[in-house]
């Protein structure tokens, strides 16, 4: 049974995210996670975290973009502008530091963490919530795995990995597609036929009587 505490926080974690809180979101989250076994065994758990950290990136690069300067600079020739270049933009911090696994997860240290690396701890716990699945001790989630392969496809772009994103990305077509053609109709089913209209009940009425 889970400590109500416990509870208390993942739904305060849930709440956090929908209102888009994504630091308190993941400290709320990450603290359950990191003190409750039933928790840190939910895949769907370590989803959120991650979804709060990609929130809180996405966040950080909004507001850095809103006070840029123009992200463009045009090169001239004999004093003419004849192409434009748009310039490099800060990429995301994914170098792993060396007590990175030993870090307690919603701790000072953690915060901290996930404010200046928040792609870093989405990676980590992204893969942690695809290994659970994937080993098969939870039950079925197929909308889950979707959605952490999605973030991780998301993860790979910005990582410049183009490759594991692109298939991440097939993985996620194939099974949404599967997906589709299980819920379709069997060919095979035989058609049932349409409901007889009102003349031809009232036709069989008269035979009815007649006889």
């Amino acid at each position: 049974r889970a400590d109500h505490k416990w509870a208390v926080l993942f739904n305060a974690s849930i709440l956090a995210l929908h209102g888009r809180n994504y630091t308190s979101s993941y400290e709320s989250m990450a603290t359950c996670v990191q003190n409750s076994p039933i928790y840190y065994r939910r895949p769907r758990c370590w989803l959120r975290m991650a979804e709060a950290c990609i929130g809180l990136f996405a966040e950080q690069k909004r507001q850095k973009d809103n006070s840029a300067c123009c992200p463009f600079s045009t090169v001239e020739e004999d004093g003419e502008p004849v192409a434009i270049v748009l310039q490099d933009f800060e990429q995301a911090d994914f170098t792993v530091p060396p007590n990175f696994s030993e870090i307690r997860l919603g701790s000072e240290e953690d915060m901290q963490l996930i404010v200046k690396q928040p792609l870093l701890r989405a990676e980590s716990c992204l893969e942690i919530a695809l290994k659970f699945w994937e080993a098969g001790a939870m039950p079925p989630d197929a909308d889950g795995i979707e959605s952490a392969r999605c973030s991780m496809a998301y993860l790979k772009l910005e990582q410049q990995d183009f490759e594991t994103a692109l298939e991440l990305s097939k993985l996620i077509l194939d099974s949404s597609s599967q997906k589709t053609t299980q819920e379709q109709p069997s060919s095979t089913t035989a058609e049932q036929p349409p409901p007889p209209t009102l003349q031809e009940k009232m036709r069989a009425k008269r035979r009815a009587t007649a006889c």
